[in-house]
């Protein structure tokens, strides 16, 4: 879906500019590093296809259902509309995994965990996104993320595409 706030593909590397100044270290890399990586899904699916962007029908804020404080919710990926048609910006971000089921993500009641095996075959056009540094817990931050420039729907089909490899913990 595009919107009337879409942004062009000059706006678009505009705002990659500013994230990335702020952004943490990342590797490239063209194969898994590790044993396996984890991402949260549900019961019923892995969710890889899952990403929060501009043109998301998904609510952008959320409720600490503690404090009742709302926050921003940030986008995965940046987008752009080229020729009628929704493009992501290449190394823009991408969908999240970690080298360890991550403490920092609550589960609710239907999620699940999944692995990604090293021996995963990554299509043509994807880059794994390692950070360079380990957070608090001592666990890496990685990400699939387009290697150029590419249709939304090309970019979810890749992805699709190492969803089917991977497994439920």
């Amino acid at each position: 879906m595009i919107l009337e706030t879409t942004l062009t593909r000059h706006e678009a590397m505009s705002k990659f500019r500013e994230q990335h100044r702020i952004a943490k270290p990342v590797v490239y890399l063209k194969q898994l590093d590790k044993r396996m990586i984890y991402r949260m899904g549900k019961n019923d699916t892995t969710r890889i296809t899952r990403l929060r962007h501009h043109e998301d029908s998904r609510p952008m804020k959320s409720v600490n259902k503690r404090t009742g404080i709302e926050t921003s919710k940030r986008n995965e990926i940046i987008t752009f509309k080229e020729n009628d048609e929704l493009y992501v910006l290449e190394k823009s971000g991408g969908v999240s995994l970690f080298d360890a089921m991550s403490p920092k993500l609550k589960m609710g009641k239907n999620d699940c965990w999944y692995y990604v095996p090293k021996n995963v075959v990554i299509p043509e056009g994807i880059l794994i996104a390692k950070d360079v540094e380990p957070d608090a817990h001592g666990h890496f931050h990685y990400a699939f993320q387009p290697a150029y420039s590419m249709k939304l729907s090309e970019f979810t089909d890749k992805l699709s595409e190492i969803g089917t490899q991977m497994r439920k913990v």
